[in-house]
């Protein structure tokens, strides 16, 4: 049983302003025009089933152009206050828990945590992740037996 799942970086956001949470920046403009090249790059590479995200402001806007860019509606969406700048030990937990019945699967998410995820999960050396870089991994098992080295790099 073949499955795909996309591990994306959050497009760039705005700086940290005085008065602002970390958790409520936007996307740059910068990180605007990325998702415009970024978002139908992965729904061509991909059929995306479902989309999990970070609940931060700028990972729900990355993934919310994903989900435009896949003709996914908002119920294919879910944001997740727990993925909030954890790391991959955390996101291994999550994505423990998709649904079996959905094959493909994107996670929008934070550094170092999806970089970290990644060289874990294709057992091999990558660059750290920069804004809107991602990941196609074809994996085949089931969700909830994912582990280190069970994931093999497709496009990223």
């Amino acid at each position: 049983m073949s499955r795909q799942l996309v591990l994306l970086r959050h497009a760039h956001a705005d700086p940290q302003r005085a008065g602002l949470a970390d958790f409520d920046r936007t996307l740059s403009e910068r990180g605007h025009s990325q998702m415009q090249v970024v978002a139908p790059a992965v729904a061509d590479a991909v059929a995306l089933e479902q989309v999990i995200c970070s609940a931060a402001l700028r990972t729900l806007e990355t993934a919310r152009a994903l989900c435009l860019a896949a003709g996914l509606d908002d119920a294919t969406l879910i944001s997740d206050p727990g993925l909030y700048e954890v790391p991959a030990s955390a996101i291994w937990t999550r994505i423990r828990q998709i649904d079996p019945p959905v094959e493909r699967v994107a996670l929008v998410l934070h550094n170092p945590g999806v970089s970290d995820l990644t060289r874990e999960l294709i057992a091999a050396p990558i660059r750290g992740f920069e804004p809107a870089d991602f990941a196609l991994i074809e994996i085949n098992c089931d969700w909830s037996e994912i582990r280190p080295g069970s994931g093999k790099l497709i496009a990223g």
